[in-house]
């Protein structure tokens, strides 16, 4: 019955377009009763996992997990994609009635509105640790039907690794044959190792669930023409800050082999910890392990933990924005090593900036930075995630930079500036009009329009010292055409 698998743990979650009746006793297929009275109702309670069937054991990327919370109803959780015939499917907590009758147990599961899927277990053998059972599965369609049955063994689970998992982890391959995707895994982060500097993956989406000991990852990177990616592990154990995986493979030729896979944790800041550095000023100084550019460089001022101001200039990249803020108010969260920053771009937009901190100390933070967007119908687009590290500012030249410098520049308290050239033996104010500046920490960006064209401008200051001031820049340079 091995090559009814497949297909029948798709057809028990997969989405149809019939719909599908009641489910009914198997009257043409009867199993002799079990004596004696094996006490199903009481010992079938908890959460178990399908071992093997039919006498052979079970590819992790078959199992399924039932845990029954009482002898009326359960909850079923799978991830089923190797069939390309069916659609695939992601289930994580889905109810199910259970009818309890003796040693049959029977589940009524509803994949979705229009199915209805039953499964009927009579069980031969139970214990503290595994049951077995002579399983029916029946599917009737518009007056046809298709029936299956197999012997199958489930295990109990007696652990649930669902909050031990989260955090950050750093891991490799154990056994001779890894996983698939050894450098590719509610959602994930996954970071990978470039040029010596980690980075997270650009991915569409990246999800997970653990019910208890059985780990389903999916994720799809981005870009056009990308597939989803599936992944499937039984957690061995969780201790001492090391967590084991295995998993049951079959290749192509249906021999199998146990593959392994080991992971440390990764320390991150405590939530103590992040409130006791975060105070400040902070400028971004790297991105993606790149030096950022001057005019990609934004400043957030931690005035306290629950405010916070953020100033930048951004117009350089085509698929974002131009923004122009200074001092734009958000309001913090921090949770842990998470810090959420929400506040109202305009009428339309609200903006929330996101921080998963992976270092910090009172003068450098390591993150990985998520900005989204929010518009008036509750739509949010969200930016691809970046790897940054900031830098401590504390420097503030916004009121050393006020008055006129050489080559005329008058800096005005009012955050608008002059720049004057020379006609003649007389400088004059330029035909420029808008003439805005802002200083934060040691940024300094200016924006003007010449000839009906906004341009901008963007400058570090080194020193204000004796009437004389410094500045620098990071400029990237444009291929020439």
């Amino acid at each position: 019955m091995k090559k009814y698998l497949n297909w029948v743990l798709a057809a028990i979650l997969v989405c149809g377009a019939s719909v599908f009746t009641s489910c009914s006793s198997n009257d043409d297929n009867p199993v002799n009763p079990v004596e004696p009275d094996l006490n199903v109702a009481e010992k079938i309670i908890g959460k178990w996992i399908a071992a093997s069937i039919d006498g052979k054991a079970l590819p992790t990327n078959d199992k399924m997990v039932y845990n029954f919370i009482s002898t009326t109803e359960a909850y079923i959780s799978a991830s089923f994609s190797a069939r390309p015939d069916f659609e695939a499917q992601w289930i994580y907590l889905s109810e199910a009635d259970v009818v309890v009758a003796g040693n049959k147990v029977t589940i009524t599961h509803h994949p979705d509105e229009q199915q209805t899927v039953c499964q009927e277990f009579t069980i031969t053998a139970i214990n503290d640790n595994e049951f077995t059972a002579n399983m029916h599965v029946k599917i009737t369609a518009n007056g046809s039907s298709l029936e299956v049955d197999d012997v199958v063994r489930f295990a109990k689970v007696k652990v649930d690794y669902s909050a031990d998992i989260l955090g950050m982890w750093e891991g490799y391959s154990t056994g001779e044959e890894g996983s698939e995707f050894d450098d590719g895994e509610n959602p994930f982060n996954y970071f990978h190792k470039v040029d010596g500097q980690w980075q997270i993956s650009d991915d569409d989406y990246a999800d997970y669930f653990v019910d208890g000991n059985l780990l389903c990852t999916r994720w799809k990177n981005a870009g056009a023409g990308n597939e989803e990616h599936r992944e499937w592990w039984e957690i061995e154990s969780i201790k001492d800050g090391v967590m084991k995986w295995k998993a049951l493979r079959q290749r192509e030729d249906g021999t199998t082999y146990i593959a392994t896979f080991e992971m440390k944790k990764v320390d991150v800041p405590t939530q103590a910890e992040v409130e006791q550095f975060i105070l400040g000023k902070w400028m971004i100084s790297e991105i993606d392990g790149e030096d950022a550019v001057t005019n990609l460089k934004t400043v957030y001022d931690f005035e306290s933990l629950t405010k916070v101001y953020m100033s930048a200039s951004l117009n350089s990249q085509p698929e974002m924005q131009s923004f122009w803020k200074e001092k734009f108010e958000l309001t913090a969260v921090i949770d842990d090593n998470h810090i959420a920053l929400a506040g109202q771009k305009d009428d339309k937009t609200a903006v929330l900036d996101e921080f998963i901190v992976s270092y910090i100390t009172a003068d450098v933070m390591q993150c990985v930075l998520l900005h989204s967007e929010i518009n008036e119908a509750g739509e949010m687009t969200t930016a691809p995630y970046m790897f940054c590290t900031f830098e401590k500012v504390d420097k503030d030249y916004s009121a050393d930079i006020i008055g006129m410098w050489e080559h005329r520049w008058e800096y005005k308290a009012d955050g608008t500036y002059v720049y004057y050239v020379k006609d003649g033996e007389n400088w004059v104010p330029s035909a420029n009009t808008l003439n805005e500046y802002f200083v934060a920490g040691n940024l300094l960006c200016s924006r003007w329009i010449n000839a009906g064209t906004e341009l901008r401008e963007w400058w570090e200051i080194e020193s204000i010292e004796n009437g004389v001031m410094k500045w620098t820049a990071l400029r990237q340079n444009v291929p020439s055409r």
